[in-house]
Formats: C-alpha cells, sequence, structure tokens
C-alpha cells in the first residue's frame, strides 16, 4: 500500500508526458551572423548573392538544441522551410560533424544559398527533434519568414564609400539600382539627396524623374553630379540620398537609402597606391588605408622570392585621385642589397623603361578618378652574404605636383628552393606569427621554463617528384645565432620535433609538399630586454656544398620585455675605525641583476652631527647608470663628527633608488646597505674632552651616580656628628646630676650683686623740685 514503510512487495505506478526537448529553437540569419545577433526575417528574391552587407541570398540556419534527458537521447535533429506553395526548399538533417556541444545543449548551423527569382511570400520556419522515446519528433516552429515582392538595391558603381571633391571642380558619382524582388514586378524609383547643400553647391541626377526597373534582377545606373564652389570650408562630411520605389499603382512599396563620405582634395592629388601578391588575391599594402589605420598591413611580414625560380611579380594598382589628367614618376627608394626588379605595364606586357632624363620611371597619363597597373617582377640576390630579407619601398608622385606622393613598402625573403612560416606560436597571431611576446606565453607542462614554443610549416618550392631531404638546424649550432648577440642565442635550449612530439632533425618532401613540425625553445635566466632574432635553418641534406646547397633560414624575434628593478648594494672595503672629525672613503658596488639598463639615485642617511655621501668617483653624482646583468663601483664618503667619542659605534644606511622616464617604481624597489663605523681616540685629553662635552648617558649616568655618593656621604658624617653632640651633651648631664654641688662664688660675681642692688636703691629715690 501507498506509503508502507515495511519491506512488502506492494508497489506505486505514475504515468506522465513531457517534452524533453522544450526551449529548443531555430533562428534564420544572413550568413556570417552571430546567435546574438537580430534576425533576418525579410529577403529579397534577386538579391546579389555577394553583397550581404545590404542583401544576400545566403540564409544561415542556427539551431539550440535542449534535451533534459542528455545528448545521447537525441537521435535526429532537422530543420524545413516551406513555400506558399507548399514544397520544402530547405529540408536538411544535421551530421553529427555539423553538431557540437555547449552549455548542455546541441548547437549547429547550415546555410542555404537560394537561386535567384525564388517565389515571394510567407516561408514557415520549424525545427524538428527526434529522440529515443518516440517515433514522432518534436517540432518547434518559428515566427514567419517573408520573402518580399518588391525590393531596390542600391551600390556605388566603383565599389568605394568615398567619392572626392576639389574646389570649383565636378564629381560624378556612378550609383547602380537593383531590383532585388519578384520577376515580373515592374518598379520606378526615385532618389533624392538628403544633405542640406547651399545654393553655391549643384548636385543633379541625370535623370531627375526617376528611373524604371521592369523586372526582378534588373539594374540601371544613376549618375549624379556634384559640382563644389570654389570655397570648401563649410563642405559636409559626406551625403546621404534617399532611394524611393513605386509599384505601377504609384504605391511606396520599397524604401532605403546609401551614404557616400565625400573627401578633399586640390586639382592634382597623391595616387591611392594597392599592392597585391602573386595571385592578385592578398592585398598586401594600401596606401590610403595606411594613412588612416597603419595597423591594417604590417610590411614586415616575408614576401617570399625564390632565387631558383623565375621572378616574382607583384602587382601595384595606381588611382588617380585628382579631378585633372595627370601622369605619375615613381622610384625605388629602399630595397634590399642586391635585389634586381623590372616594371611592366600589366595590360600590354610591354616593360617600362627608366627615363634616362631624370633616372625616374613613368605612367602614361591617367585621365582623373582611373586606374593604372603595373607589374613588379623581383629577383632576390643571389651573394649568400647578402641579406635574406629587408623592406622595399616604391614612391610615386604626381608629375602634375610632385609634391604630392605616395608610397607602397613590402618585405621581399629570399628562399632557396625551400621556404617556411610560422603558422602557429604561443602568444597568438595579435602581433604577427613568428613575433612572440615571451611575457604572454605560459607554463604549460611541468618543467620550469615558460614554454615558446610555435608550429612551423615548411614547403619545397623547387625541384620535381623526386622525394629530397631536408635538414633542420638545431639554431644552438647554427653559425648564424652564434656570431649574433656574443653567441648568448646558443646557450638556449631548443627542441624540435614533429606533431606527435617525436624528435625530428630530418624530413622528406617533393616539389610543392609541405611538412609541418614544433620548435620549442627555454631561454636562459639572464636575457636582455630587447627584441631577439633567431634563425631557424632548413638546409638540403644531400648537397652539403654551400655554393649549390638549397636552404632557407626563418627568422624569429622573441619579444623579453623589462623586468621589475632588481638591484643589491654590497659593500668592497672592510670597515676601519674613525677619530672625531676624520672623513673616510668607502668603496661600494651597485648590482643590477634585472634584465634592463637602470638609473639609479643614490644616498646616504648618518646620525646628527655626520655627514654621508654616496657617489660616482668620476662625476661626483649620485645618479649613475647600471647596465643590465651588471655592476658598477661607487663612493662611500663618510665625515665623522668633531665630539664623537671613543669607543661608539654608528650606522650609515646607503639607498639605491632605481629611477625611469616612463614608469614609477614604489619603494619597495629600493635597496639598502648598512655601513657599521667605531670610534677609537687615542689621545687621552680628547678622549676625555669628547667625554665631557657630549656626555653619553652611561657617563652622565655615572656621575651622578658618584656624586650621590658623595653627597651621601657627607650627609651620613653630619648625621654622625650631630649624634656625637647629643651623646656629648647627655654625658655631661649625667655627671653634673651625679655631682650636685653649689656653685662656687667668684668675685666677679659678688660686685655685680653689689652693683645691682645699689642701682635698685637709686630707683626708690623720690627726686623733690
Amino acid at each position: 500500500m501507498w506509503g508502507d514503510p515495511d519491506d512488502s512487495d506492494d508497489y506505486s505506478m505514475m504515468e506522465f508526458w513531457s517534452n524533453a526537448a522544450s526551449g529548443s529553437e531555430v533562428k534564420i540569419f544572413t550568413e556570417g551572423a552571430l546567435w546574438t545577433d537580430p534576425e533576418t526575417l525579410e529577403w529579397y528574391p534577386n538579391a546579389l548573392s555577394d553583397d550581404c552587407q545590404n542583401a544576400c541570398r545566403s540564409m544561415e540556419f542556427k539551431i539550440n538544441v535542449i534535451n533534459a534527458l542528455g545528448r545521447e537521447d537525441i537521435t535526429q535533429v532537422s530543420v524545413q522551410l516551406r513555400a506558399p506553395d507548399g514544397t520544402y526548399p530547405v529540408d536538411h538533417t544535421f551530421n553529427n560533424a555539423e553538431l557540437s556541444t555547449d552549455d548542455g545543449g546541441l548547437v549547429g548551423s547550415f546555410v542555404w544559398s537560394y537561386p535567384s527569382g525564388i517565389q515571394s511570400g510567407v516561408y514557415a520556419l520549424t525545427l524538428s527533434v527526434l529522440d529515443v522515446q518516440g517515433p514522432n519528433p518534436f517540432v518547434f516552429e518559428h515566427e514567419d519568414v517573408i520573402v518580399e515582392r518588391y525590393g531596390v538595391d542600391v551600390r556605388n558603381a566603383m565599389g568605394r564609400n568615398t567619392e572626392y571633391i576639389a574646389p570649383g571642380q565636378t564629381t560624378p558619382i556612378s550609383l547602380v539600382l537593383r531590383h532585388i524582388g519578384d520577376d515580373g514586378s515592374s518598379i520606378d524609383v526615385e532618389l533624392a539627396v538628403q544633405t542640406s547643400l547651399d545654393s553655391s553647391w549643384l548636385a543633379q541626377f541625370d535623370r531627375p524623374e526617376g528611373y524604371t526597373l521592369s523586372d526582378g534582377g534588373s539594374e540601371v545606373t544613376a549618375i549624379l553630379t556634384l559640382q563644389a564652389p570654389s570655397e570648401l570650408d563649410n563642405s559636409p562630411p559626406r551625403l546621404d540620398i534617399s532611394v524611393r520605389a513605386y509599384n505601377s499603382s504609384g504605391a511606396e512599396v520599397a524604401y532605403t537609402t546609401i551614404q557616400i563620405e565625400l573627401q578633399k582634395i586640390g586639382v592634382y592629388a597623391p595616387p591611392m597606391l594597392s599592392l597585391w601578391d602573386t595571385e592578385q588575391e592578398n592585398q598586401i599594402f594600401n596606401s590610403t588605408i595606411e594613412l588612416e589605420n597603419p595597423e591594417v598591413f604590417d610590411q614586415t611580414i616575408p614576401q617570399f622570392v625564390d632565387d631558383l625560380s623565375p621572378p616574382t611579380p607583384f602587382f601595384i594598382e595606381l588611382f588617380n585621385t585628382g579631378f585633372d589628367s595627370d601622369s605619375f614618376r615613381f622610384e625605388v627608394t629602399q630595397k634590399p642589397r642586391g635585389t634586381v626588379f623590372y616594371f611592366t605595364d600589366n595590360q600590354t606586357g610591354q616593360i617600362i623603361n627608366q627615363d634616362t632624363s631624370d633616372g625616374l620611371w613613368h605612367t602614361p597619363t591617367l585621365p582623373r578618378h582611373s586606374t593604372f597597373t603595373l607589374a613588379m617582377y623581383i629577383n632576390p640576390s643571389s651573394e649568400p652574404d647578402d641579406p635574406d630579407y629587408g623592406l622595399m619601398e616604391v614612391e610615386f608622385s604626381s608629375a602634375g605636383n610632385s609634391t604630392l606622393s605616395a608610397i607602397v613598402q613590402f618585405t621581399p625573403h629570399r628562399t632557396n628552393g625551400m621556404q617556411a612560416v610560422v603558422e602557429f606560436d604561443c602568444d597568438g597571431a595579435g602581433n604577427g606569427l613568428g613575433h612572440i611576446e615571451y611575457k604572454n606565453c605560459i607554463n604549460d607542462d611541468t618543467d620550469e621554463y615558460i614554454d615558446v614554443r610555435m608550429r612551423i610549416k615548411a614547403t619545397q618550392t623547387s625541384g620535381d617528384q623526386t622525394l629530397d631531404s631536408w635538414r633542420i638546424v638545431n639554431p644552438g649550432d647554427y653559425e648564424r645565432n652564434a656570431e649574433a648577440e656574443d653567441g648568448r642565442y646558443t646557450l638556449w635550449d631548443y627542441f624540435i620535433t614533429d606533431l606527435n612530439n617525436d624528435p625530428m632533425p630530418l624530413f622528406q618532401t617533393t616539389s610543392g609538399e609541405s611538412v609541418e613540425f614544433w620548435l620549442e625553445i627555454h631561454l636562459t635566466n639572464q636575457v636582455l630586454a630587447d627584441n631577439h632574432t633567431i634563425f631557424l635553418r632548413i638546409e638540403d641534406a644531400d648537397d652539403n656544398d654551400p655554393d649549390s646547397q638549397r636552404f632557407f633560414d626563418l627568422p624569429i624575434s622573441i619579444e623579453v620585455g623589462e623586468g621589475d628593478p632588481e638591484l643589491k648594494i654590497v659593500q668592497v672595503s672592510a670597515n676601519q675605525p674613525m677619530i672625531p672629525g676624520d672623513t673616510t672613503d668607502y668603496t661600494m658596488r651597485l648590482k643590477n641583476e634585472g634584465n634592463t639598463d637602470m638609473q639609479v639615485v643614490l644616498s646616504a642617511t648618518s646620525p646628527d652631527g655626520w655627514t654621508a655621501i654616496a657617489q660616482n668617483p668620476d662625476t661626483q653624482s649620485s645618479l649613475v647608470l647600471v647596465p643590465a646583468f651588471d655592476e658598477i663601483t661607487f663612493t662611500l664618503q663618510v665625515t665623522s663628527a668633531a665630539d664623537a667619542r671613543h669607543g661608539d659605534f654608528h650606522t650609515i644606511t646607503v639607498t639605491g633608488k632605481p629611477q625611469s622616464f616612463t614608469t614609477g617604481f614604489s619603494d619597495t624597489f629600493n635597496t639598502e646597505s648598512d655601513v657599521d663605523i667605531r670610534v677609537e681616540i687615542n689621545d687621552p685629553v680628547t678622549r676625555i674632552t669628547n667625554e665631557l662635552s657630549n656626555m653619553r648617558a652611561s657617563t652622565m649616568m655615572m656621575l651622578a651616580g658618584f656624586v650621590i655618593l658623595i653627597v651621601a656621604a657627607i650627609a651620613g658624617r653630619r648625621r654622625n656628628a650631630d649624634q656625637w653632640d647629643e651623646e656629648e651633651d647627655e654625658f655631661e648631664d649625667d655627671y653634673e646630676d651625679e655631682f650636685d654641688l653649689p656653685e662656687a662664688v667668684k668675685d666677679s660675681d659678688s660686685d655685680e650683686e653689689e652693683f645691682d642692688e645699689d642701682e635698685d636703691f637709686l630707683d626708690e629715690i623720690e627726686l623733690v623740685d
């Protein structure tokens, strides 16, 4: 029975129903959005396929599946998108590779790039979750997704967001209008400049009455003529243009805007330069972006040029940003020693020869706002002693105004049939792979070292499909590292292993094949705060002839930051006694155990009447410079007090305080040392004089005790004398009592009595007038 506490065979049965996947959901975004971004619920049949800044045709479905019974309970997850006609253009079941666990749930995404011209209308989006409990899935419905019938998109025909204006000049701005709505629907589009311009400006479209887009996917170009006044001090920073679309009934069916940044320039202007790699796929440098945000491009990233292959091309796009036709002169202002180069017109392939009159190269005359592309072919130096890499700079200047110029910069890096790059390093890619900030690497194993660890990818760039053997030279054994920094880099420990952490001194590849391996570096305890560059050499193991051997030197930069000050003061001179008023010099040593040069202010504290000065003996300055991991000597000059007493001990405290122009150090980084000094006086007179003139407490106490003894002795003697007097008086009294005789009569006493009687008689006589 229910609640029976004894050990019976009775039992109760409960049955309940629940949705174990409750809380699961699906969201729809434009491709690349995050889960926390706003969803995209409005789509267009004829949007551009690759323009996701405005409207594109790539739907990304993101799911978050929750199951109260655990991941193992879920057997299938799928999303469905049902079209207005009842068909399912999307019915995708996620495989295990598309799902991952996140905070107890399953997450995944699926991208559907739909074809142009899909049906407009309302689409139903659902998420289905099937578990082991039964054949019927849990279905979660999403709010409706709309594919619009009408829509308009606008973009700059030149693919840029900035247009240039000059005093009194006219700027044509081309805009492409696209009907992104349904096929078979026509729209009329009206453009208007919303930015307030005064009467000195002229802004007019080539078709003020508007533009007609007859079908979904159709495009038309609208041209805005913008004429600037002669004075541009109050010019607006941008133009805001509204785009309104109307259907055949005259109802407004779509609205959007476009913003165009305005940049003021002169009639002639510096060119805008873009440098591209050999495949013209990756931009290496952009002169305009470099001025606005120098951190976007890193000119020091190596651009490989193989010495065993034909010259390597790089492509420079030059855009004439001025308001007049202009040609440009250019020259190579910096390059690695021995580098050979030449230029060609990329369109015609013709070599651009150096002008003998000025020693420069020249472009043809370019119309305003037009682009010219040239190819720069580079062959590295074949001299082994020439640098493997270095900065290369090309400067272009306007022929109309030579002060208007721009540059491109990059770093060609010589290879000899082999090249290598750092694919991963322990401080991340934020400061460039292969440049490692030592303090940002962590100790990820059990040894005492901070692990400077990186994964390197080596690629063979010459030869054929025959296997070639390559040797990885330990950086500690490479003579190029031994010649740097007095061989300090050879004292570091280097470990080269494959991806399974097995030692890897050799590897084999064919042309075009790559191999990855690990390099771990353990630094010594004393490493200067600096940017340290070591080289990892990979060389042909089958050819030991240095003149023909294929090789590659990979530079690796390790940045060691400044540590805290570590100072120590040591006394060199032995303690020696001093006499009053004497001056003695002590030799002291200041050690800098930190990894950066340190300025130190020396000071000394002394007792009253004494003076102590710590200083550089050569400059007589208390400010000294101590190199990193080094030491200097300085002098402590001590003058004793004139009234110093014999046998006294005094302590002089010497302090070193680190100083920096950029960092303020607390007193906890100060260093101190005590010098103990004893006073010796051999002259007895001076010894007694100083004792009396500068009496120490013990002496004063001794004298006070002596005085007290004397006073006590005198007082005791007086007490004894008084006692003796009292005893004598008592003796006399006792003696007189014992022999009590009348006083002896003396003649003098008889005469005095008679005289007194006569005087009394005379007083009794009365005188009569």
